[in-house]
C-alpha cells in the first residue's frame, strides 16, 4: 500500500441542515482518526441519517465543511468512491440472480474500458485476491441467493472496498484510505455473523483505513469502537472514549436524564448502571386467546403452548431453532404438515392468511421494509390500507377522512414528525415500526405476532414500542407474541419466555425467574 497521511480519515466542521422549518443538524463537529472503527449513535430524530446521506452525497449541508483524508471535499459531494468513502446500507443493494464476483466488480466497470470485453478470469482472480485479503472466505461463483444475510453483508463490504479502489487506482498515495459508513450493519445478524463483520472492519482500519460505525445497540458499539460520537437532537452531546463510558453513560447522552432513567435495559444490569427497569407486566388471565398444539413443518416439530388474555409471551431460542418460522405458521402466511392453531376457540385453517386476519390475528414482520410497509407510499396510505372498506361512501373513497384517522393514529402511537402525509421512506427505521404497529393494532386483533419487534431501533424507541405493546395487551385483553433473538428484549417486556430449541418448547421461564442470563443458560443446556 501506498505511504498514507497522518490526518483523520474524517473532518465535519459546523455542519448544519434544516429541512423547511426542521433542524436535522446544528453545528455538527466529529472526526474520525485513520485506523478506527468509530460509533455514532443516537436516538431515532437525532441527525444520525441525514449525516449518513450528506456524507453519501444524497443532500448537501446548508452550512459546514468536510475533510476527508486532509482534502477539503466540495458540498455536496459528487462521486463519494473518488474520496474515498463508501456507505453501506441496511438494504446492501446486492443482485441475487448474480454471483459474488459480478456484484463485486459491477460498479467499477468491469476493469476494461467501454466496448471492450469482460475478461472474467481476470475478475474471478481480482475479486478472489480482494476476498482473500479481507479475510473473507467465499467462493466467488457462489450466487448471492444463496448467501447468509451475514455472508451478504461481508460481500457488500468487499464491494465497497472494490469500488473505493478503482476510484483511485491512478493516485498510488490514495491507495488505502478507505471510509466505511456502517449504517446498521448488524442489525439482522446472528451474533456469530456479526463477529465476522467486526473482523472485517477491524482489518480494513489495521490497513490505515477507517470505518464509522452506525448501531443501535449500545453494547455492541462499546465493543467495537474506540470512540463514539453521541448525537441528540441534531446536536453532538460528546464523543467518548468507549472503555471509558458505560452503556449508562451512553444512553443518557443519547435520551438525556429524564428518558434514561426510564429506558429499558437487562434487569439484570439496570441497578448496576442506575436505572430503573420497567414495571414489570401484570399476571395474565387463566383462560387461553391463542392455542397453538403439536404444529408441525419441515422446522417445527410438535410445537405447543396457549397464551392468555393480556399476556405477553416471548418466544426465544438459539439461532435456527424454529422461533423465526412459528409466526408465519400461525398466521397463515406459511402452511403447516400438522397440528392445530385456535383463536378463541375458533380453529384457523393452515396457510390462510386472510382467515387468520379476519379471525383477529395481526401479523408484525421482521422486515418491515420490504413485508410491513409500503415505503413510497405516505404513513396515511400505510395506515389506511390495512382497512380500506370504512373509507369508502357511495362509490367515493373519503381521503379526508384518511387523514384524519391517519393524524389521530399518529398522536396515539407518538410518530415524529407527526404529520402522517410524509413519505414513510423518509421516517427513521423507529417511527416506521410505530407506523407498521399502528396499521395493525388500529384493527383491535385478538392475537399479535411480533417478529423482532424493535430491530433496527434506537433505544428511546424501544422503550415507545413497549409501551405501545404493554398498554395494548392490558387493555385490549389481547395474547402477544413475541418473537425475538434480543434476549434483554424478552427479559424485559416478557411475562414469561418459551425457549425453543429444534423446533419444539425446551422449557418456560417465568417471573421472577425470567432474565437474559436464565434464557442464554437454557438455550445453551437444551442444544448440548
Amino acid at each position: 500500500m501506498g505511504a498514507l497521511s497522518n490526518s483523520d480519515a474524517l473532518r465535519l466542521t459546523g455542519i448544519s441542515k434544516r429541512f423547511g422549518g426542521v433542524r436535522a443538524l446544528h453545528d455538527v463537529e466529529m472526526s474520525v482518526p485513520r485506523g478506527e472503527v468509530h460509533g455514532l449513535v443516537g436516538a431515532n430524530g437525532s441527525g444520525k441519517s441525514t449525516l449518513v446521506k450528506i456524507l453519501a452525497g444524497y443532500h448537501g449541508p446548508d452550512d459546514g465543511e468536510v475533510e476527508v483524508w486532509g482534502n477539503d471535499v466540495p458540498m455536496p459531494i459528487t462521486n463519494a468512491s473518488r474520496h474515498g468513502i463508501a456507505t453501506i446500507h441496511q438494504d446492501l443493494g446486492l443482485i441475487d440472480s448474480l454471483s459474488i464476483v459480478e456484484n463485486v466488480v459491477q460498479t467499477t466497470g468491469f476493469g476494461v474500458e467501454k466496448g471492450r470485453p469482460i475478461s472474467w478470469r481476470q475478475q474471478r482472480k481480482r475479486v478472489a485476491g480482494l476476498l482473500e485479503r479481507l479475510g473473507i472466505r467465499l467462493d466467488t461463483e457462489t450466487e448471492i441467493a444463496t448467501l447468509t444475510r451475514g455472508e451478504r453483508t461481508l460481500v457488500a463490504v468487499a464491494r465497497a472496498i472494490c469500488e473505493l479502489e478503482a476510484g483511485v487506482v491512478d493516485d498510488p498515495e490514495a491507495q488505502g484510505r478507505h471510509l466505511l459508513i456502517m449504517d446498521e450493519p448488524t442489525a439482522a445478524l446472528s451474533s456469530t455473523e456479526s463477529g465476522a463483520v467486526y473482523e472485517l472492519l477491524r482489518r480494513v482500519a489495521a490497513e490505515g483505513g477507517a470505518a464509522l460505525f452506525i448501531s443501535h445497540h449500545v453494547q455492541e458499539v462499546r465493543n467495537l469502537c474506540t470512540h463514539i460520537t453521541i448525537l441528540r437532537d441534531g446536536e453532538v452531546v460528546s464523543t467518548v472514549a468507549s472503555a471509558e463510558a458505560t452503556e449508562a453513560d451512553i444512553v443518557r447522552g443519547m435520551l438525556g436524564a429524564e428518558l434514561a432513567r426510564e429506558t429499558p435495559l437487562d434487569p439484570e444490569a439496570a441497578s448496576g448502571a442506575g436505572i430503573q427497569p420497567s414495571a414489570v407486566p401484570r399476571p395474565p388471565a387463566a383462560d387461553a386467546v391463542l392455542r397453538v398444539q403439536d404444529l408441525q413443518t419441515d422446522i417445527l416439530r410438535g410445537m405447543s403452548f396457549d397464551v392468555a388474555p393480556g399476556e405477553i409471551v416471548g418466544i426465544t431460542g438459539l439461532l435456527g431453532m424454529g422461533q423465526d418460522e412459528l409466526p408465519y405458521v400461525i398466521a397463515g402466511a406459511r402452511g403447516c404438515l400438522a397440528g392445530s392453531i385456535e383463536v378463541d376457540g375458533r380453529s384457523l385453517a393452515s396457510g390462510r392468511l386472510a382467515d387468520a386476519i379476519k379471525a383477529g390475528v395481526a401479523l408484525v414482520p421482521a422486515e418491515r421494509r420490504r413485508d410491513g410497509l409500503w415505503m413510497e407510499a405516505s404513513a396515511t396510505e400505510n395506515l389506511g390500507v390495512a382497512r380500506a372498506s370504512r373509507f369508502w361512501r357511495r362509490g367515493h373513497y373519503d381521503r379526508a377522512r384518511e387523514r384524519a384517522v391517519a393524524r389521530e393514529l399518529a398522536d396515539r402511537f407518538g410518530l415524529r414528525p407527526r404529520d402522517p402525509s410524509i413519505l414513510t421512506s423518509a421516517l427513521s427505521g423507529g417511527n416506521q415500526q410505530k407506523v407498521l404497529l399502528a396499521k395493525w393494532l388500529q384493527l383491535e386483533p385478538r392475537v399479535v405476532l411480533l417478529h423482532e419487534p424493535t430491530q433496527g431501533v434506537d433505544i428511546g424507541a424501544k422503550l415507545e414500542i413497549h409501551r405501545l405493546v404493554r398498554t395494548f395487551a392490558e387493555s385490549a385483553g389481547a395474547a402477544v407474541c413475541v418473537f425475538s433473538s434480543d434476549h434483554v428484549e424478552v427479559a424485559e417486556l416478557c411475562d414469561r419466555a418459551i425457549v425453543m430449541s429444534r423446533g419444539r418448547v425446551a422449557g418456560t421461564i417465568r417471573r421472577p425467574e425470567l432474565s437474559t442470563h436464565r434464557i442464554v443458560e437454557m438455550a445453551n443446556e437444551v442444544t448440548q
